[in-house]
């Protein structure tokens, strides 16, 4: 079975590393660059997970990315799937730190993965 995931990443070099990640496994995925779009998105399909980086722009319009939007975004998919209807993992410079990891469970992340570390795998999509 092939799974779809929305990927909510801004930036290209990271991009890159979770396209041949999912690719590899053969899974199809759409990538939007901000809360509005990932909305959108949203909206228009269904999706099997998300794969959210929390440091994202609010709108497309915008170059600065802040955690405030993907934490405002993890917030608003909750409000509107559960989490066994969109698993939604979260990425995030900091997660290896314990706030931050409690943080995101408290919020809803499914799971999550730090992009400090250079290995990104997804299993069980």
């Amino acid at each position: 079975m092939t799974a779809t995931a929305l990927v909510v990443e801004d930036d290209d070099r990271d991009m890159a590393a979770i396209e041949d990640t999912l690719s590899s496994m053969r899974h199809a995925f759409e990538r939007t660059t901000n809360q509005a779009d990932a909305l959108r998105a949203l909206s228009q399909r269904a999706f099997d997970c998300a794969i959210l980086d929390l440091r994202i722009p609010a709108r497309p319009d915008r170059r600065t990315a802040d955690v405030e939007f993907g934490g405002n975004l993890l917030r608003e998919l909750r409000q509107q799937w559960t989490e066994r209807q969109l698993p939604v993992i979260v990425m995030a410079d900091d997660v290896g730190c314990f706030g931050m990891a409690k943080w995101l469970i408290e919020k809803g992340a499914t799971d999550f993965v730090s992009t400090l570390v250079s290995v990104f795998f997804v299993s069980g999509l």
